[in-house]
């Protein structure tokens, strides 16, 4: 039977990066996704963060192929001019693709990548080639953004439940088609919903979010929930892909998913899954 194998793109500016690499490298490891990562691409090399060298260390003691290609000495002026040009960035995101990810990926013809902290928008050619699935913090249907923006979008707007999605990369940033989701509540936070609402009503929320972008207390509440089931959604959702519970098929130049062989439009709703293999693992 042919492995199935698994690509890894990450930027490694955070141990949560490297953690997430590991806790998928043991699941492999450990037959609970039935395959093996075959490769991992960062777009930083040693040299450029003390940090990153750190982590990039960690996983060539994996023994997992390594592949590392600068982004950000990879033609900067024209990276830069892009800032103010979108038409302009996407050539020098295709132009990137085609220098570091694509290659790795071609060299190691992975069923799956998987962006793991990475910090890049990918371009349209990358997108169209490989079958990439990403992390966002946020149901569905919810807010888009960074984790950040999706948490004080959550507040600004008085969202009484949450979670967390993977989904399939494409060119509409987070935005591509459902994989997996879980929902949390948050009703069990109202003494802080409650204390939130007597500030916002007397209180600008633009200045209070400028204020404590990361610090507020409901803010942190409600990203410990988000984070909570963030590493078992993303390792089930690529057990039930290596097993072929969920399916990633192409249809009329689209790609579409399926769970147990019938279409699933907004995604498998693992919500119990995740619970019980947090529970396993306490």
């Amino acid at each position: 039977m042919k492995t199935f194998r698994i690509g890894v793109l990450s930027t490694f500016r955070d141990q949560e990066a490297l953690t997430l690499f590991q806790a998928m490298h043991r699941a492999c490891e450990a037959g609970f996704i039935q395959g093996r990562i075959s490769f991992v691409f960062s777009n930083r090399e040693r040299g450029e963060f003390p940090e990153t060298d750190d982590y990039l260390s960690e996983v060539e003691q994996s023994g997992i192929p390594l592949l590392c290609y600068s982004s950000r000495r990879f033609k900067p002026d024209e990276r830069r001019r892009g800032r103010d040009d979108p038409e302009l960035l996407e050539r020098w995101r295709v132009k990137y693709d085609r220098a570091g990810p694509d290659p790795a990926a071609r060299e190691y013809a992975p069923d799956i990548i998987v962006l793991s902290g990475y910090m890049l928008i990918l371009g349209s050619e990358m997108c169209a080639k490989w079958q990439m699935i990403n992390l966002h913090p946020a149901l569905p249907w919810g807010p888009k953004g960074s984790w950040e923006e999706v948490v004080w979008e959550l507040m600004r707007t008085g969202q009484k439940e949450t979670g967390t999605m993977m989904h399939l990369v494409t060119r509409d940033l987070d935005r591509g088609p459902p994989i997996s989701f879980y929902r949390v509540s948050l009703e069990d936070l109202k003494p802080l919903w409650d204390e939130w609402k007597q500030r916002l009503a007397h209180e600008d929320f633009e200045r209070v979010k400028k204020a404590e972008y990361r610090s507020n207390s409901l803010f942190l509440a409600i990203r410990e929930k988000q984070v909570r089931g963030e590493t078992p959604l993303i390792l089930l959702t690529l057990k039930y892909i290596s097993e072929g519970v969920i399916e990633i098929r192409r249809e009329g130049g689209e790609r579409k998913i399926y769970t147990h062989g019938a279409s699933c439009p907004h995604g498998m709703r693992i919500d119990a899954d995740v619970e019980s293999y947090l529970n396993q693992h306490a």
